[in-house]
């Protein structure tokens, strides 16, 4: 401590920089290898899905089926779903389709701010996001219509005057 002081008066007194602080590492302590050696290390990536968007966060997963059934009720809320992908956007990846049998349901990338594999129909999707319910636009319909692999897949051919969407933060599609 005597060499820091007596360094920092010298620095001081020839009008240049003061001394850099410095603060001392604590003691190790006997057991801190101990400790690290049994932490968890952080989770491996799942080999299993390709992640797309934020880390999924939500514990409200609902059924896909049981959001086509009743999607007022959950419009407006944070979900997570997993269904699977009828049509993916071959433009830009921006948007899916999942279905439930014959039923299905738009996924849009929130603010168009990440994109999923082109070729991601037919697999498994799991997706976070807002449930949000939209009138039925024709020009909107048209658009996604000319960026569609499997057209008869969309949900705006249903001739519904209110369409339900989900606005996605996250997505993730099973490998294989």
């Amino acid at each position: 401590m005597r060499h820091l002081s007596l360094v920092a008066l010298v620095l001081a007194a020839c009008g240049t920089a003061t001394a850099p602080e410095v603060s001392e590492a604590p003691a190790a302590h006997a057991d801190d290898a101990h400790v690290a050696e049994h932490e968890e290390a952080a989770p491996a990536a799942d080999a299993e899905w390709a992640s797309f968007g934020e880390p999924m966060v939500s514990d409200n997963t609902v059924s896909l089926a049981d959001l086509l059934d009743s999607p007022d009720t959950y419009t407006g809320q944070t979900i997570r779903v997993q269904g699977t992908v009828a049509d993916v956007c071959q433009t830009a990846g921006c948007w899916m389709v999942m279905a439930d049998g014959e039923r299905t349901m738009r996924i849009t990338m929130k603010d168009h701010g990440f994109a999923v594999a082109k070729d991601a129909a037919t697999s498994m999707g799991e997706v976070e996001g807002v449930v949000i319910a939209r009138p039925a636009d024709p020009e909107r319909a048209a658009h996604f219509a000319s960026e569609a692999a499997n057209p008869d897949a969309m949900p705006e051919n249903t001739g519904a005057e209110m369409l339900y969407e989900i606005n996605a933060t996250g997505v993730r599609i099973k490998n294989g």
